[in-house]
This record gives C-alpha cells, structure tokens and sequence, in this order.
C-alpha cells in the first residue's frame, strides 16, 4: 500500500499557506486605512494565523490519508476544519476593512469576500450606533448593491467627510 502521508502533508501546506500567503501579501501592499474597522495585526501575527491554519489543515489530511476515525470521524472533521479554515481566512480579511483616501473596503455577510468601493460609487450611506463605540453604515451603491462598513462610533463623521469631499470633486 502506499504512503500518503508525505503527500497529505505538502498538500495541506499548499492549500493554506499559498492562498493565505497571496492574500496577505496583496493585503499589506495597501496604503494605510484613514479610518480602519478593526485592528491591523502585526505581520508576525498574520503569519501565526497562517501557520496555526496550515498546521490543522495538514494533520486533518494526513489524519483522513490513514483513515484513523473511519468515514463518518472524516466528514466531522471535515466539517470542522472547514470551520477552521474560514475563521482564519475571516480574521485575516477583517483588518483591512475600512475608510482609505480612494475608496472603503468591507467584507460580505459571511466576511469571507473583500468589497472595495469607490466614493463615486455611493449612492446612500446612513449610520446608526451599534452600541460598544461602534456605528454601522449602510451604504447603497449607485448599481444597487447593498454592503456594510463597521466603524469606531467616534470615527463616522470622517467617513461621511471622504465622501462628501470625493463627492465635491466629481
């Protein structure tokens, strides 16, 4: 019988540390947020995200290669490290989230998609406090499309400035 499980291994390495590493470097090549939603972790830590994801990607096909918990103990922790997986993709994409000088960017509903959007692209922005010093903006697009953008509640009148002031210019 062969031995899959040097293969599992660079396998699971691949899938993890290429798109994560891509996106990352994608990511940092941004200039620096105006007003960011959430934090910007320091690279060292992105790239303990990545690994700590590498790492139990790697063991759950090298796991699912032996067939160590049967199919049913596989499709669990599938399932799991699926979880795993977009947790760590979601936390790497929420710290670029925010108000820059050209444009805002925002995650999807579920925050696995990246959305960046031009100031002449509002249509329609209105904020509401979520309570813990955050606010909400819902903003509609001139296309239609709707999204959300999290922002510190004290940092809201800057965002409806870059818009008016993208906006005057037009």
């Amino acid at each position: 019988m062969i031995d899959l499980r040097p293969a599992a291994w660079v396998f699971g390495i691949l899938i993890t540390v290429v798109p994560f590493g891509f996106l990352l470097l994608l990511l940092h090549r941004l200039p620096r947020a105006i007003v960011a939603s959430h934090r910007r972790w320091p690279l060292l830590a992105n790239c303990l995200l990545m690994t700590i994801v590498a790492t139990s990607t790697t063991l759950f096909l090298d796991r699912a290669a032996v067939r160590a918990h049967g199919m049913r103990g596989i499709v669990v922790e599938f399932l799991i490290q699926a979880v795993i997986y977009g947790f760590g993709l979601v936390l790497l994409l929420r710290q670029f989230c925010g108000v820059y000088e050209d444009f805002i960017i925002t995650v999807g509903a579920a925050g696995l998609l990246l959305w960046k959007t031009s100031y002449s692209n509002i249509a329609k922005a209105d904020s509401r406090d979520t309570g813990g010093g955050e606010a909400s903006i819902r903003i509609e697009t001139a296309r239609g499309g709707v999204m959300w953008l999290t922002l510190p509640a004290d940092q809201v009148e800057r965002f409806y400035a870059q818009v008016r002031k993208k906006h005057a210019g037009e």
